[in-house]
């Protein structure tokens, strides 16, 4: 597969569609809950900002050729944003939120991220990628069980995600649209593209397309709880200076051209 350029990603309509997205369901539209609902006390905003999010991203992204599939986990529901004209499917998520996937992106419960990456970008990787003692001819012991387990479940949770849309979407090239917020405002955003690996291709900066919110500079009745699973903007560090958390196991081509699991690597987001 050809290479897919990060600018021309970030430059498409979607992508810019998806951020208005964000920032009006982050914003406006949950300081117009919390006035029309009368609310004493904003509990359930930090639960209701990604809904109103993903209903922005319903009424932005209808077309013949984009959309927005609702698919659930358990007893909750998450949005994959596929855009069929350019093969290339999107998901958010908050900066923090990020980080927490990636750290704990192997184990028995694997994040539906990290089946979307494994399943999507496997022909992508990084150009710094740590080399593995395999790419020197050594062989290391893997144990088979705990290998076909975790290929298992990440096949699982794909087929799970996708199942109830008709395109093959491992034709498809994963992105990551990612977001910091100070309230009801959404101070950065940017795209990401990962490797199959979890590990850092490349980032674009998206936060020309963050509009003045002028209702959040008149209003000053309004005030909002900071969102609990998200640090303030000053506590959190960019993506990009991630370092390996530990290590696990990750999706590998064999060979045979076949899915494999690689014991030895490491799940990282390296800079670049």
């Amino acid at each position: 597969m050809e290479r897919v350029i990060t600018e021309e990603v970030a430059e498409n309509m979607v992508v810019k569609e998806m951020v208005k997205a964000i920032a009006k369901g982050r914003g406006q539209d949950i300081r117009e809950f919390q006035e029309q609902s009368r609310i004493a006390t904003g509990n359930s905003v930090p639960l209701l900002r990604m809904d109103f999010i993903n209903t922005e991203l319903k009424k932005a992204l209808s077309s013949p050729t984009v959309s927005v599939e609702i698919f659930k986990r358990r007893n909750w529901q998450g949005i994959l944003v596929v855009d069929r004209r350019n093969k290339w499917t999107f998901t958010i998520s908050s900066q923090a939120r990020l980080r927490e996937i990636i750290k704990k992106s192997t184990g028995k419960g694997i994040h539906y991220l990290v089946a979307l990456l494994s399943c999507e970008n496997m022909k992508e990787k990084a150009p710094n990628q740590q080399i593995t003692m395999e790419e020197f001819g050594i062989q290391v012991p893997v144990d088979e069980v705990q290998k076909v387990m975790m290929r298992d479940v990440i096949s699982n949770t794909y087929a799970q995600i996708t199942k109830d849309i008709q395109d093959d979407l491992q034709e498809y090239t994963h992105f990551v649209i990612t977001y910091v917020g100070d309230g009801d405002i959404i101070t950065k955003c940017k795209l990401l593209y990962f490797d199959e690996d979890c590990v850092l291709i490349d980032t674009i900066p998206l936060d020309k397309y963050l509009e003045p919110d002028y209702m959040s500079l008149t209003d000053s009745s309004l005030t909002l709880p900071k969102e609990v699973e998200v640090m303030s903007e000053k506590h959190v560090e960019e993506i990009d200076k991630l370092v390996q958390p530990k290590v696990g196991l990750s999706m590998k081509r064999n060979q045979n051209n076949e899915n494999v699991i690689d014991k030895t690597s490491n799940i990282v987001v390296s800079k670049k």
